[in-house]
């Protein structure tokens, strides 16, 4: 960066800022509106508490029972923002009516990335953004959106109370303004915007405070603040150990015990005065000052992490972080993270210079900087101990130190080159600017011109699921996996008429004894569009992922079936194709692959029949007896393209050609029927056929013979060698 910019931030450093929280406002309007209803970290219990102080004009008791305490682990939290909120939409009238909205139960699928596949948590109806009902929800995310302004404004007040020059002040302003996650986060019903904007505005008092010669009165709006942040999550009393520290230096520093008396005693007065009946309410009512048991009735772990699996939960913190969006569901692709781990290890890396080499002067003969390092460090090891405790990795618990934060980042990357915070903006600024785009696509439905590639040959007949819907189009893709390899069904509906019931489907392969090798249950839609909006005439799309269980046996080809199903009712509705009843409703087969080779035994010649089809090799006990059931083992290889499938028949016959017993039917291994047409070029099949001998065939020695037909025209298939069967050997009957 030129000196000449540098200088010219200077001087309009003021327009710059107000730009900068100008475009906080306009990107966070997209974020305001982006995600439905409900479809942010928590957000729904947010609200619980909220409404509950409305209704009730108390706080919830911090109780499990979701009947007693809607906001459920939530109401743990300190009230300030809650009260704040509930005043505001009483104020405004918009605390009537409110939003009811169904949770999806199938919301929780392990999809990656940003398809549109049940990221929703809960269902929401076409053009939800005008009902009324919904206002409410969008006034307290506008609230939350200014609040969190002062976040921005007080990272800049960091930079400055640690004498950052100018261009770095509004750089870490700007880090604030432009991250993905804090503007989804700020723009949702939650507490993390307040805290982070008391916690930025204390930690800037603070950085004044400790200046010589300071008024005393900085000390107290310090203590207030924090008693603030403290009442508003319990992360924000990280500042209270913060503030002893500042307090005890400068008490040594200006050897003056009365004014480290004066700044412990107005922080303990402050959090006394301003968040003392809190505690003291959950002492006496629930035996838990800070109200934090609840979050461990409803969402400890089984064991603590041991310190090594902390260290690895830093991805999920990392993505949650800077963009992770909807309830951390709405992923950008993987490696767009590597960027900010890049910043990470830089900044890193450029405040151990500065710890290690500017300790005479900069920033590291200064208080204030190892305030904020003090501060940043114990939000990292109190995410640690939560994480160790508590499910979920989730960076913005961050938030209460996001200014401090973004500011020492800023001064990391800046002291390796002062390109490196400029790059950093413009990398979060292209996200800033996209990733509301992202979001609002996870939440929309699928329409027929999103998967019209995958749909362009349908595998079957319509098949009409009562007089609900009729499935126009459906297609498997691909048609051959791996155990723990995943296939996409595409499905199509037409909405025949409207229904009060929510039909879930459910796509299943079905292996033996009707057990379930991959299954997939889904509102259509991939979640967005279930029954209840359907208009008759409407096409409703979905691509659904089905993966395959890893103990999966193969080589085999198995059903694909699927059925509508009503959860609420417990029935399923009836599938009729062109007026005849099918029970399931097969809409096309998967191969599932075995072992990788199979031996084939030397037992003689192979036979070569026409198509692609070789007889490799084939076994069979030595003799048997009367009324005996013996396998017949053949190994065949598929040397191309198989084209039908073929079906395998087997004769025992005597001296005179006369068949006593014989075998008919689709090549198969140990588990089932497995069609030649689903082999693959080079493939060999291990092919048991059960040969049941009469009980009163005479003892003797009879002939084997093998062939291939087609079942359809009962046409046998000739060998390149000539006829259409082979003289296996012979079998002994004693």
């Amino acid at each position: 960066m030129s000196p000449s910019v540098l200088t010219w931030m200077e001087k309009k450093r003021r327009q710059i800022l107000c730009a900068i929280l100008l475009s906080y406002m306009l990107l966070g309007g997209m974020y305001l509106t982006a995600p439905p209803v409900f479809e942010k970290p928590d957000e729904h219990w947010h609200f619980a508490y909220i409404t509950y102080i409305l209704d009730h004009h108390a706080l919830p008791p911090l109780d499990t029972d979701v009947a007693v305490n809607p906001a459920e682990q939530i109401a743990g939290h300190p009230p300030l923002y809650y009260a704040l909120a509930s005043t505001a939409l009483k104020l405004t009238g918009l605390d009537n009516p409110r939003p009811e909205i169904a949770p999806n139960p199938f919301w929780a699928v392990l999809v990656p990335g940003t398809v549109n596949d049940n990221k929703n948590h809960f269902i929401h109806p076409p053009h939800e953004l005008t009902q009324s009902e919904n206002r409410g929800v969008y006034f307290l995310r506008l609230l939350s959106l200014l609040i969190g302004a002062g976040t921005v404004i007080g990272a800049y007040a960091i930079a400055s109370g640690l004498g950052a020059p100018i261009w770095l002040r509004l750089v870490a302003a700007a880090g604030v303004a432009w991250t993905p996650q804090y503007l989804f986060i700020a723009t949702s019903i939650s507490n993390d915007a307040l805290v982070a904007a008391l916690s930025a505005f204390a930690m800037a008092t603070l950085l004044k405070a400790i200046q010589p010669h300071a008024p005393a009165r900085r000390w107290v709006t310090f203590a207030i603040l924090t008693a603030l942040a403290g009442l508003t999550k319990t992360s924000g009393l990280m500042l209270v150990g913060v503030g002893i520290i500042a307090g005890v230096a400068v008490a040594w520093r200006e050897r003056s015990w009365k004014k480290g008396l004066f700044i412990l005693g107005s922080i303990a007065l402050a959090l006394a005065t301003i968040g003392g009946w809190w505690y003291a309410r959950n002492t006496l009512l629930f035996h838990d000052p800070l109200g934090i048991h609840i979050h461990h009735l409803k969402m400890a772990r089984e064991v603590p992490l041991p310190l090594g699996q902390i260290l690895q939960q830093w991805k999920p913190v990392e993505r949650s972080f800077w963009a992770a969006f909807g309830w951390g569901n709405v992923l950008l692709p993987d490696n767009w993270y590597w960027v900010f781990r890049l910043a990470e290890l830089i900044a890193i890396w450029g405040l151990g210079l500065i710890i290690l080499g500017d300790r005479k002067a900069g920033y590291a003969g200064r208080l204030g900087f190892w305030l904020l390092l003090i501060l940043v460090a114990g939000g990292l090891v109190s995410l640690g101990l939560w994480t160790m405790s508590i499910k979920g990795s989730l960076g913005r618990l961050l938030f209460s130190i996001m200014a401090a934060l973004m500011v020492l980042l800023m001064l990391g990357l800046a002291r390796i080159h002062r390109i490196i915070p400029f790059l950093l903006l413009t990398w979060l600024a292209i996200l800033a600017l996209g990733s509301p785009v992202v979001i609002n696509r996870a939440y929309r439905p699928q329409t027929p011109n999103d998967v019209a590639e995958s749909i362009a040959h349908t595998q079957g007949p319509p098949i009409q699921f009562d007089d609900i819907a009729r499935l126009i189009t459906y297609h498997i893709q691909p048609d051959h996996v791996w155990p723990r390899q995943a296939i996409h069904v595409t499905l199509c509906w037409e909405a025949l008429q409207r229904t009060e019931t929510p039909y879930a489907l459910f796509i299943q392969v079905l292996g033996q004894h009707d057990t379930a090798l991959g299954y997939r249950a889904s509102y259509p839609g991939r979640g967005n569009a279930p029954t209840t909006f359907w208009t008759p005439g409407d096409i409703i799309c979905g691509e659904y992922q089905v993966r395959i269980k890893g103990d999966a046996a193969g080589p085999f080809v198995y059903p694909v079936i699927l059925w509508l199903y009503s959860i609420e009712k417990d029935e399923r509705l009836p599938a009729t194709i062109a007026g005849e009843l099918v029970d399931p409703a097969e809409i096309g087969r998967v191969k599932i692959y075995g072992a990788n080779t199979i031996p084939v035994p030397e037992t003689g010649p192979t036979y070569d029949f026409a198509d692609h089809v070789t007889l490799m090799g084939y076994e069979w006990p030595a003799y048997a007896h009367p009324g005996d059931v013996i396998p017949i083992t053949l190994y065949w290889q598929a040397t191309g393209t198989i084209h039908a499938p073929y079906t395998v028949f087997i004769h025992l016959v005597d001296a005179q050609g006369h068949i006593l017993a014989q075998a008919d039917a689709q090549p198969h291994n140990h588990l089932g029927a497995y069609p030649m047409n689903h082999w693959d070029p080079g493939e060999i099949v291990q092919d048991v056929h059960p040969l049941s001998l009469p009980p009163d065939i005479p003892p003797g020695t009879y002939t084997l013979r093998v062939g291939l037909y087609r079942l359809d025209t009962l046409a046998r298939v000739p060998l390149t060698q000539g006829g259409d069967s082979v003289e296996l050997g012979h079998l002994e009957v004693r």
